[in-house]
């Protein structure tokens, strides 16, 4: 059944109502009023449908998507691959965050710079994406990301307590929940009617990683209601922030990598070299550029390893095993 619009409305004046006299945290009412920014200005709307041309062809599942020069100079990447969870396969509501719900950030920045760049995105954007520095900020300052100067380095133990993470009792668990219905009662007619499509699920994992961050950047591993607050107000304000402004220095000089969807393929990506499955911890391991599976005679862990050309060989492998999508 579709719910009218004027219903939502009432919904949405109820749950401000509600939340507001069940939750003394600051930051709500700064929720509320960017909720009807991102509406009013249709950076939401423009955002969501910019999630399904970018993601179409882009595999964000482990964090495959990512190019090779990212996993190579960008120490938050290479600290989080180092230290979180090898992924399987990103889920909602985990009791966990792997590395694979951490790399959701970087599609969700991807999905942002293209929409306001309105164009594909071509190496140099992909440089700025992941090395112009827009990532330290989100993690480390969150809703602040705009006027912080400098961002910490990353440490193990960073990523140590955003592996432990969970809510620290079920209020705040609660709060994160209504803010999330609260989101769908005021862009119903982005969302839709119906819980979950892709594009809501992966929202939530990514809020549930910001949320964590808040949490891990103040030496904790268990979120409270002001986590998860930060974890939408810093959401919010990255979608109606033009991120093209973020410049990666030291550009390099290249003219192969200008176009990764037109006549050079996906240079700028490299060509899928495949990946190795482990048969014992079930790990999957990305195979670099000049990588080859004869590299690799066994996992970490002992166990065997299996090859797959490509993600969709992996990907029913995973399935036909029956592992938890």
């Amino acid at each position: 059944m579709i719910v009218p619009p004027e219903i939502m409305e009432w919904q949405r004046e109820d749950m401000i109502d509600e939340i507001l006299a069940d939750y003394e945290v600051e930051g709500i009412e700064d929720i509320i009023h960017e909720l009807d920014l991102v509406k009013s200005n249709g950076s939401y709307e423009k955002m969501a449908n910019n999630f399904g041309i970018v993601n179409k062809r882009r595999n964000y599942i482990m964090g495959c998507f990512l190019p090779s020069f990212a996993r190579k100079e960008n120490s938050l990447i290479k600290m989080a691959s180092e230290n979180l969870k090898n992924p399987i396969i990103p889920r909602p509501f985990g009791d966990t965050i792997r590395y694979g719900e951490f790399c959701l950030l970087y599609l969700y920045l991807e999905v942002i710079y293209s929409m306001y760049s309105e164009r594909k995105l071509n190496y140099g954007d992909l440089r700025n994406i992941y090395l112009g520095g827009l990532d330290f900020r989100l993690v480390f300052a969150l809703e602040n990301f705009e006027c912080v100067l400098q961002t910490p380095e990353p440490t193990p133990d960073f990523f140590q307590r955003l592996r432990k993470m969970h809510f620290v009792d079920k209020q705040s668990e609660k709060l994160f929940i209504k803010i999330s219905m609260l989101k769908r009662a005021t862009l119903h007619n982005v969302l839709g009617y119906f819980f979950f499509s892709s594009f809501q699920l992966s929202e939530m994992i990514l809020l549930s990683v910001l949320a964590g961050c808040s949490a891990a950047g103040d030496n904790r591993d268990k979120v409270n209601a002001y986590d998860g607050v930060r974890a939408n107000l810093a959401y919010l304000k990255l979608v109606r922030t033009d991120i093209t402004q973020y410049n990666a220095s030291g550009m390099p000089e290249t003219e192969v990598y200008d176009d990764l969807n037109g006549e050079n393929g996906c240079a700028g990506l490299e060509k899928e070299k495949g990946y190795l499955l482990c048969e014992r911890c079930m790990g999957v391991y990305h195979l670099e550029p000049g990588e080859s599976p004869e590299d690799f005679e066994t996992c970490r862990c002992g166990g065997k390893l299996m090859y797959f050309e490509n993600f969709f060989e992996l990907e029913n492998e995973l399935l036909h095993q029956k592992i938890d999508i």
